[in-house]
């Protein structure tokens, strides 16, 4: 089964090549795919639950491109060479804690293979911090400080666990984490740079989507903060990190397999 998904990655990647594209969002997606239901009830036959599976997606759910902002810092030119690299944090360099998605007392738990130690092949497309209040707490010695409440938002395409620690997103990196070269003129680089765009081509895969809310402990004096991350996760084979011009055309895709 993986084999037979790396030989699909490996046959649709090249074919985006040149292709002009118009990515939907990640909001988009995720209201695609929730409207799913992504556990079969107990007294449900497999029957039942794929007839209502199917009614929910409206037969909608097939290959999506997602688009997302791309860390332009990772887009390095090299002068002397004349290459633009792109290295694979310019598509991914967050982690995401699963265990109020997929771990105990979920409805997935048990269903959704994952890994504790953020060793998944997954994307976080979008990632949002908002403050909601602050108060005065203070600790037992009566040293008192200003505790500041934060919402922090984050929207993820997940794949499956990592089978190591050093399985990345993207298996073609150098040691580096290059991921690509684009051979540039000095201008046109400087150009690319500052518009090109990224998207993933991903294909949704039971359960489709799931979501939780991460509240990371408690506020302290060296670290006034209390952060509640919802975490929404849509669920697909990820199959290619495409490179974009401004205009949406592929200029580079990168196999994930």
């Amino acid at each position: 089964m993986a084999l037979a998904a790396q030989a699909q990655a490996q046959d649709v990647c090249p074919a985006y090549v040149g292709q002009t594209v118009t990515p939907t969002t990640i909001d988009a997606a995720i209201a695609a795919v929730s409207r799913v239901p992504g556990v079969k009830g107990e007294f449900e036959t497999t029957a039942q639950f794929e007839a209502r599976q199917a009614a929910a997606s409206g037969g909608t759910l097939g290959r999506m491109i997602v688009a997302k902002s791309p860390e332009r810092k990772y887009f390095e030119y090299d002068a002397d060479a004349g290459k633009l690299r792109i290295k694979s944090y310019a598509f991914d360099n967050i982690n995401v804690d699963y265990d109020d998605v997929f771990g105990y007392g979920t409805k997935f738990y048990e269903k959704v293979k994952y890994s504790h130690l953020s060793y998944n092949l997954d994307v976080v497309m979008s990632e949002t911090e908002v403050p909601t209040g602050s108060y005065v707490g203070g600790n037992a010695f009566g040293a008192k400080t200003r505790v500041t409440k934060k919402t922090r938002t984050t929207k993820v395409i997940f794949d499956h666990d990592a089978a190591s620690y050093d399985e990345g997103l993207f298996p073609g990196a150098d040691k580096d984490a290059v991921i690509g070269e684009l051979a540039l003129s000095p201008a046109e680089a400087q150009r690319l740079k500052a518009t090109m765009r990224v998207a993933f081509a991903i294909t949704p895969k039971a359960p489709y989507f799931a979501s939780g809310v991460k509240n990371w402990g408690n506020a302290t004096i060296d670290n006034p903060e209390e952060v509640r991350q919802p975490i929404s996760v849509v669920i697909a084979d990820i199959q290619c990190g495409l490179l974009l011009d401004a205009g949406g055309k592929v200029l580079a895709a990168y196999p994930t397999r």
